[in-house]
C-alpha cells in the first residue's frame, strides 16, 4: 500500500492476465459517465509519496532495496518514492526485475482496453513512464518541465532521443508546467512546440492563470499562428507517423540521422527535421531575433 494525493493507494498488477479484463470494465464504466477518445496516464513509474509502502518493506529483502549499485535516487535505495522492490507480481516475479516495465505494462493494458471498447478504432494513450516497445501503444509525456529557456532548449534532444527509442509520439509541456511564465518565453515555446510530434499545453494552474489568458493578445495571436502552422503541415505529419508505424522511422529526426559522418551535425541539438522535407530551427534565447542555421 502506497500513498498519493487521494490518500492510500494500491498498484494493479498489469502483468497479471486478469487485470486486462478488470481495466476494460473500469474504463467502460468511466466512459458511460464521461465520453473520451484517449487517456493520459501519469505517475505510473509507479509513484508513491512514501518509500516502499506505508508499512515499510520486508527487512529480509534489503538486498533488493539497497543493492550494491544504486542509481542517483533518493537516500541510496531503489524504493525511494515508489514500491518495494521485493513486491511480488504475477508469476512470483519481484518488482526489482519489472520496475522499469511497470509503466509499459499499464500502457499496453490501457491501449488494449480502449481498442476493445472502440471496435479497434484508433485512440490516444500518452504515458509518463515508458519502455522500449511502448511506441506500439502510444506516446510519451516528459513530466513536469521547468519554465525556463534552458528547459525549452533541452526538450529538443529529449524528443529526438525518444524518436530513436521507437516512441515517436512524444513532447513536453508547451510553456512548461508553471503558471508564472515569461510572455516571450511562452511565445517562443509555442513556436517550437507546434513542431513536437506531440504538441500539448499543460499548466498546473486554474484556467484564469493560463499564460494565454494572463498575457497580452499578442501572445494569443502568436500561439494561434504557430498551431495553425502545425495544422497546415498536418497531412505531412500524418504521413510521417504512417511511415513510423510501418517502417519504424522517427518522425522528428536529428541532423545526424541523414548526415551520420558529419561531425558538426552530430553535435547539433537545437535543430531537427520532420522527415526529409522540413527543418525546424527555433529561437531558444531571450531577446534573440535571429539565429544561425547549419
Amino acid at each position: 500500500i502506497g500513498k498519493a494525493l487521494p490518500g492510500k493507494v494500491v498498484y494493479p498488477d498489469f502483468f497479471h492476465r486478469e487485470t486486462q479484463g478488470w481495466l476494460s470494465e473500469l474504463l467502460l464504466e468511466f466512459k458511460s459517465k464521461i465520453h473520451f477518445d484517449g487517456l493520459w496516464i501519469s505517475r505510473n513509474e509507479p509513484f508513491s509519496e512514501v518509500d516502499g509502502s506505508i508499512d515499510g518493506c520486508p527487512a529480509n529483502q534489503d538486498s533488493l532495496e539497497r543493492p550494491p549499485y544504486v542509481p542517483a535516487v533518493g537516500q541510496g535505495k531503489l524504493n525511494s518514492r515508489t514500491m518495494c522492490m521485493s513486491a511480488r507480481h504475477y508469476g512470483n516475479r519481484v518488482h526489482y526485475d519489472l520496475h522499469s516495465m511497470y509503466g509499459w505494462s499499464q500502457h499496453r493494458a490501457t491501449f488494449n482496453a480502449l481498442a476493445h471498447q472502440t471496435n479497434k478504432q484508433r485512440s490516444i494513450v500518452v504515458s509518463s513512464s515508458t519502455f522500449p516497445g511502448s511506441g506500439k501503444y502510444g506516446g510519451h509525456w516528459f513530466g513536469n518541465m521547468g519554465t525556463t529557456y534552458k528547459a525549452m532548449a533541452e526538450s529538443i534532444p529529449s524528443v529526438l532521443a525518444f524518436s530513436l527509442f521507437g516512441i515517436p509520439f512524444a513532447g513536453v509541456d508547451i510553456c512548461g508546467v508553471d503558471a508564472e511564465v515569461d510572455e516571450e518565453l511562452c511565445a517562443r515555446w509555442y513556436q517550437l512546440g507546434a513542431f513536437y510530434p506531440l504538441a500539448r499545453n499543460h499548466i498546473q494552474a486554474t484556467p484564469q492563470d493560463d499564460p494565454l489568458l494572463k498575457h497580452s493578445p499578442a501572445l494569443i495571436s502568436i500561439a494561434k499562428e504557430a498551431l495553425l502552422t502545425r495544422y497546415l503541415f498536418l497531412p505531412y505529419l500524418y504521413t510521417l507517423f504512417l511511415e513510423a508505424h510501418i517502417q519504424g522511422t522517427p518522425v522528428a529526426r536529428a541532423l545526424f540521422y541523414y548526415w551520420p559522418t558529419d561531425a558538426i551535425a552530430l553535435g547539433i541539438e537545437r535543430q531537427f527535421l520532420w522527415g526529409k522535407a522540413l527543418m525546424v530551427s527555433p529561437v531558444l534565447e531571450k531577446g534573440q531575433t535571429s539565429i544561425d542555421v547549419y
